[in-house]
């Protein structure tokens, strides 16, 4: 053929084939696994342990996973709940039971988690950040991870958030011409002024509030940007919270209280309250309950240990 194509090699054997047997036996087909993820359930593992080696190593090309959709048909049951039926549903024999449902998204096209990380790991652009605490200062730079083109079709946007409440955001557009397989330090002087201004390395520096800086890439078309699907997206966690007197904090974050408190037990559900926060489990249903400032963010979830 005109490639290797193995099935389901381990990511040692293709870092073997890349560093040692490819150059031995002077082999210089791409290498592309015909599969080598299965999507069924709570599977996909290791999707980027095996693209950090794919992008290291020179020839691995990358592969297939199986598969695309769920095979699943739209149904209803006696209470007009609908669902998707699969192998057995219909009291046919022999079948082959939920097999058919191994799919990157769901019948109606609602993607799995899977797919979403598979997403991240695919994504065109990546960015780093490095905060330097001696100068209160920080270096953003960005990958090109094309291999044919520069990054002027698109642009990104930055959000500085303090215990999940938005600072400010803004949007860049990436550098000029940037070479494909390039990384560079990107200039964002609102976000700079933005750092400055709400005193954010203070608050790093004193470790009494989780600060995060999330990225998305879209399109530069000129329009309101969430009008285009999100290409690429990154979080950076800059500080998680340490046990700190809150007097020394700046006067906007003092206002938050640092301690966390267990309320007692009522109705056979127990509480934990942090902050603005406020997570409740149900010891009858094990299902979690999330309040923050006083609006429900999450209900009714319940853990799926069995898949």
């Amino acid at each position: 053929t005109d490639i290797v194509c193995p099935m389901y090699p381990s990511i040692k054997e293709i870092a073997e084939w890349a560093d040692e047997i490819a150059p031995r036996i002077n082999e210089t087909r791409p290498f592309i696994m015909c599969e080598y993820a299965h999507a069924m359930g709570n599977s996909s593992g290791s999707l980027a342990d095996y693209w950090k080696v794919i992008k290291e190593k020179q020839g691995l090309q990358g592969g297939f996973i199986w598969d695309w959709i769920d095979q699943g048909l739209l149904e209803k049951d006696a209470n007009g709940t609908k669902y998707f039926a699969y192998g057995g549903d219909y009291g046919e024999s022999p079948h082959d039971a939920n097999f058919n449902i191994n799919g990157m998204i769901a019948p109606d096209r609602k993607p799995h988690p899977a797919m979403i990380e598979f997403k991240k790991i695919a994504q065109p652009v990546n960015f780093s950040f490095a905060y330097n605490a001696d100068r209160n200062d920080f270096t953003l730079c960005v990958t090109n991870q094309r291999y044919f083109s520069a990054l002027d079709d698109l642009q990104w946007k930055w959000t500085l958030k303090i215990d999940g409440f938005i600072l400010e955001e803004g949007t860049c557009l990436f550098p000029k011409l940037m070479t494909p397989k390039t990384t560079k330090s990107v200039d964002a002087p609102a976000l700079k002024t933005a750092f400055d201004r709400h005193s954010v390395g203070a608050v790093i520096n004193l470790g009494v509030s989780e600060v995060h800086l999330d990225i998305a890439v879209y399109a530069n078309k000129g329009s309101e940007l969430e009008e285009y699907p999100e290409i690429a997206f990154e979080q950076f966690a800059l500080c998680t919270k340490r046990s700190i007197a809150t007097h020394l904090l700046p006067d906007i974050y003092r206002k938050r209280a640092t301690t966390k408190e267990k309320s007692p037990e009522e109705d056979g559900k127990l509480s934990l309250s942090a902050n603005c926060c406020m997570a409740t489990l149900s010891k009858r249903s094990a299902s979690v309950e999330y309040v923050q400032d006083s609006k429900t963010v999450i209900f009714g979830i319940r853990p799926n240990l069995f898949r």
